[in-house]
């Protein structure tokens, strides 16, 4: 029983009898299976890791390590293990953490995988044993289609494949000279096989698809032959359908690869077969339209309400096809056509004798109406006549009319309308005299107007005119008043062309003052007014021509009158804003200088500088000046170097708490990104990230070739011999004490020991009690063996195991395996030559796998030792590969050269790195221009030591430390020159440091990116 048994029994027992009583014992339990859950947990994640990298038969062989690790997981599930939990729980016992169970059924499945592959596994490698290398790669082809993310499958393929491509290409190229066509299928079904790595030439390749394609090609040539002929024989006998089903099946046969011989004249009777079919179907389709079309007017011809023109169109589309009609469907069209014609001809007579009949009473109808019509427009006539010869008083005229009324058209003379115009000329002749002496009145008054000048004003003349619509006048007195009209409007329009003239003459004034202020752009303000007040004077002198003058001249003056008012407010607004500008002008000028004062002094406060630079910019309407744009644009830049300003570290790697400080400056909201330490930072946290991930790698050193350092060393001596012999166990062996017939005792040791019984056979497994027949024992044999375990293990396995053991503890792995690998540069004496050189390998390749971008040298080391195969049969040291490889590592010489000068290096770059990164940089001041427009250090602190700057050399380069002074009072011109006016200026707090010593190997010492780049006192 294991002691994993023992465990879950112990646990079982104790929950059966409910023996809960014993605390420790309990807590015991608890701690040994949650230690015991833990272990399984670590073993499960590995074999995860390793069937996500697809290596199948490493995860089933990590499982089956002793103990199985799924006998395990079943143990450790046992029945009662949820009962357990509870009581842990209650008892606040070491809670075990749950299995992963999607890890653990991921690697049952893969097991089962596994088992199914392990006879294609056994095939392979018996093939391999024969030397059957073609079968044994079928064999893994098929591996590889049942394991396809393996890529150890595809690697193995490409091996075998690329040692046998070239016997298969010669085997094709003589299939192809000899035309053994089963043997070239053979080959190019190799060659194109879909599980194939290795891919063909793709020249060979077309080779033989187009030698397999000639025989082919002669088939189809006698199938191609015979189609034609039989296409020509179904044309002959107009088998439509059989010609369809042949040309389909000569398109196929054109699709054909090796249907590259063809018949003579192929694809013209193709074509020809073709344009039969094509008109065969056409006239096929034409006849079947035919006989719809006869259908259809055989189903006219049986309605009853048939339609001429529809019967007559029909026939024509029929007659167009150009076929013979059938004579009794031809004489029923035409006497069906002949009865519709006499029937539609009676149809239009009726119809024309009811359209005359109803043309003559509408004629009558008009007669009359026009006849009445013409008699009312002749009374209108005469009554409008009458109306205006009493309006324009020709009463005269107006009773002759009458009288020839009375006489010639009695009716019409006794129309109302008519009698009422004869009684109004009645009372018109007894007012005749009153409206005669009325009308010279009014005469006499518009002569005493024009006689005086026309005095009055517009209005009142127009008054008087309009008395002249009261009155009733004859047209001579119409004329005479016209006349005056006439003569008045003469006078009016002289008077208003001279007005006209005038309102012009002053806007043309206005106008030419005005555009010659705006032309010479005067500011003169006291001429300005001089002109205005003469152009006022002489619209005041104009104003009597405006009630005379036209509309547009009256507007145009006008209109310039309020212009002259607006000049005369805008001159005054002018007048207050030049006033109220000078001021202001004068007030910025003084707060200008006020902010460029308040700007420096702002300094050492950053957040304050960048206050009054937006307030500048703020001052300047939102656009910066031009001499402090950059200040503003790099600073948030130039504020990010204050970041480390506390920071520091005394060597790097550095302690968990400044590591912590870096990772928060780092952070999104460190203020790190963007500044010039950030790839400092990132180089140091990547370092430590990967510290992190080699110190949890360290331990696969020791995951496989465990037969090279999980050996355990035994030395045994004959008792009647003086040399020692060294046996090797792949575990510790067993003993136990005994005693002999005599009763003395003594120790037997049995186990499983490597053992080879010749100098050419590799050591296999092999129990005790078959080399000693009565068992390894003290009475025989003198034996040295270890107290413990680990001090019987191989000098090679506790080297190992030191050495894992000492990395967890170490902070700079890859100086570490440095100096392990410098104590294996020389020969060890208590160490084999094989497993020393093969624990140099493992430590090399680990170095160069993890560290090479730091130690690029480790990759060349690498490549070299790899050339050297260790997988020899090392405890057999008589075995002739164990020899081969011993001498070919001493003809090696030293496989790398003396490290200490890599390890200096490694310390140099690190503690510069340290260096630069606790510099303490702190704002003492900034560029400012002199009065020569020079710049000038404007210091807010007083320093005694370097004064640096960080400059940016373009757009899209990092910015850099430089030093602009090395004393803090004596400044670089060429650093100074280009500065810019507010670039802050920094001086490290941390400026003496002890004097690094300068490995004399300076290859690969490299500055840190924060070390400024004029600093020259590093010697390199």
């Amino acid at each position: 029983m294991t002691s994993e048994q023992n465990l879950i029994q112990q646990i079982t027992r104790v929950i059966e009898n409910n023996q809960l009583e014993n605390q420790s014992f309990l807590e015991e339990l608890a701690a040994q299976y949650s230690e015991l859950c833990t272990g399984v947990n670590a073993r499960l994640s590995r074999c995860s890791e390793y069937l996500q990298k697809g290596l199948l038969s490493e995860a089933v062989y990590e499982a089956q390590v002793t103990p199985d690790l799924l006998e395990l997981a079943e143990l450790v599930q046992f029945e009662q293990a949820g009962k357990w939990r509870v009581i842990c729980d209650d008892l606040e016992l070491t809670k075990a953490p749950l299995l992963h169970v999607e890890a653990l059924e991921q690697l049952r499945r893969a097991c089962v995988k596994e088992k199914e592959l392990q006879p294609l596994l056994r095939e392979f490698r018996s093939l391999i044993y024969q030397g059957l290398q073609h079968q044994a790669i079928g064999v893994l082809r098929k591996i590889r289609e049942a394991d396809p993310e393996n890529d150890n499958w595809k690697a193995n393929l490409q091996t075998y494949e690329e040692a046998e491509l070239p016997q298969w290409l010669d085997k094709a190229q003589i299939a192809l000279e000899s035309k053994d066509l089963p043997v070239l299928r053979e080959v190019y079904a190799e060659l194109t096989h879909p599980w194939r790595v290795v891919p063909a030439p793709r020249e060979a390749l077309e080779r033989m698809q187009r030698a397999l394609l000639s025989e082919k090609a002669a088939n189809l040539l006698l199938e191609a032959e015979n189609m034609l002929s039989r296409l020509s024989e179904n044309q002959s006998a107009k088998q439509t359908e059989t010609v369809r089903q042949l040309l389909i099946e000569a398109s196929k046969m054109e699709i054909e690869d090796a249907f590259y011989r063809r018949p003579d004249n192929w694809d013209e009777q193709i074509a020809s077969a073709r344009t039969w079919l094509e008109k065969a179907e056409r006239e096929a389709r034409l006849q079947a339209a035919f006989e719809q079309e006869l259908q259809q007017i055989r189903d006219l011809l049986a309605k009853r309400d048939l339609s001429e023109d529809d019967l007559y169109h029909s026939w024509r589309h029929v007659q167009n096809f150009g076929r013979p009609l059938p004579e009794a469907l031809q004489q029923s069209v035409e006497d069906r056509l002949t009865m519709l014609q006499e029937k539609r001809l009676r149809h239009y007579r009726r119809r024309a004798w009811s359209l005359t009949a109803c043309i003559a009473l509408l004629l009558l109808i008009a007669g009359w109406g026009i006849y009445t019509l013409a008699q009312q427009r002749q009374l209108t006539r005469i009554i409008g006549e009458l109306e205006q010869d009493l309006h324009n008083a020709r009463f005269t005229e107006m009773k002759l009319k009458l009288e020839n009324l009375q006489r010639f058209k009695p009716q019409v003379f006794q129309k109302n309308e008519v009698q009422n115009l004869a009684g109004k000329l009645e009372t018109a002749f007894s007012e005749e005299g009153e409206r005669a002496h009325l009308a010279e009145q009014f005469l006499s008054g518009l002569e005493e107007i024009r006689r005086r000048g026309y005095q009055r004003s517009n209005d009142e003349i127009q008054a008087y005119l309009a008395r002249a619509d009261l009155l009733i006048l004859t047209e001579q007195e119409k004329a005479v008043i016209a006349e005056w009209k006439t003569g008045w409007e003469v006078w009016q329009a002289g008077k208003r062309r001279e007005s006209n003239v005038v309102l012009q003459r002053i806007c043309n004034q206005f106008r030419s003052a005005k555009n010659s202020l705006h032309r010479e752009n005067v500011a003169d303000f006291e001429l300005e007014e001089k002109k205005l007040q003469e152009l006022r004077l002489a619209f005041q002198a104009a104003m009597p021509h405006v009630s005379r003058a036209e509309d547009l001249f009256k507007e145009d003056f006008q209109q310039c009158q309020v212009l002259l008012e607006d000049w005369q407010q805008d001159l005054q607004q002018r007048r207050q804003q030049k006033a109220e500008q000078d001021r202001l002008d004068q007030q910025k000028k003084q707060q200008l200088a006020n902010l460029t004062r308040e700007l420096f002094q702002a300094l050492p406060n950053l957040q304050q500088y960048r206050r009054q630079l937006e307030q500048l910019r703020n001052f300047h309407d939102g656009r910066m000046p031009v001499e402090f744009a950059a200040a503003l644009d790099n600073l948030e830049q130039q504020s990010k170097a204050l970041v480390l300003r506390n920071f520091s570290m005394r060597s790097f790697p550095c302690t968990p708490q400044q590591e912590k400080e870096l990772r928060s400056f780092m952070a999104a909201d460190g203020g790190a990104l963007g500044s010039v330490w950030e790839a400092d930072l990132r180089y140091c946290l990547a370092y430590l990230d990967k510290h992190r991930q080699v110190s949890s790698k360290v331990r696969t050193l020791a995951s496989n070739q465990q037969h090279m350092f999980q050996v355990y060393v035994v030395d045994i001596r004959r008792k009647d011999a003086t040399e020692w012999h060294r046996l090797y166990f792949p575990a510790l062996p067993n003993s136990r004490e005994e005693k002999d017939k005599e009763g003395n005792p003594y120790t037997l040791y049995w186990g499983n020991l490597y053992h080879a019984e010749s100098d050419n056979e590799e050591p296999h497994e092999i129990h005790t009690s078959k080399l000693f027949p009565d068992g390894l024992n003290t009475m025989q044999y003198d034996v040295r063996v270890g107290r413990r375990a680990q001090d019987c293990l191989s000098n090679q396995g506790k080297f190992l195991m030191n050495f894992i053991l000492n990395a967890q503890n170490q902070s700079e792995i890859d100086i570490f395996i440095l100096e392990t690998l410098q104590n294996l540069r020389e020969p060890a004496p208590d160490m084999d030559l094989i497993p020393r050189t093969w624990l140099q390998k493992r430590l090399l390749n680990f170095l160069a796998d993890h560290y090479g971008e730091e130690i690029p040298e480790s990759l060349n080391w690498a490549a070299s030792i790899n050339q050297l195969n260790t997988d020899v049969p090392w405890m057999n040291p008589r075995h002739p590969k164990v020899l081969a490889v011993a001498e070919a590592i001493r003809q090696a010489g030293s496989l790398y050269p003396d490290l200490q000068p890599i390890r200096l290096r490694l310390k140099f770059n690190r503690e510069l790195l340290a260096r630069a990164l606790s510099r303490r940089v702190q704002c003492v001041g900034a560029i400012h221009l002199d009065d020569n427009g020079n710049p000038a250090p404007f210091l807010c602190r007083l320093t005694r030591g370097e004064l640096w700057v960080l400059s940016t050399p373009s757009l899209y380069s990092p910015a850099r430390w430089q030093i602009l002074s090395l004393d803090g009072k004596t400044m670089q011109p060429e650093i100074l020159h280009n500065t810019f006016q507010g670039q802050l200026i920094f001086a490290p707090q941390a400026s003496t440091f002890a004097k690094l010593p300068l490995p004399d190997d300076r290859t690969g010492l490299r500055k840190p990116h924060a070390w400024p780049v004029n600093d020259n006192t590093l010697g390199f």
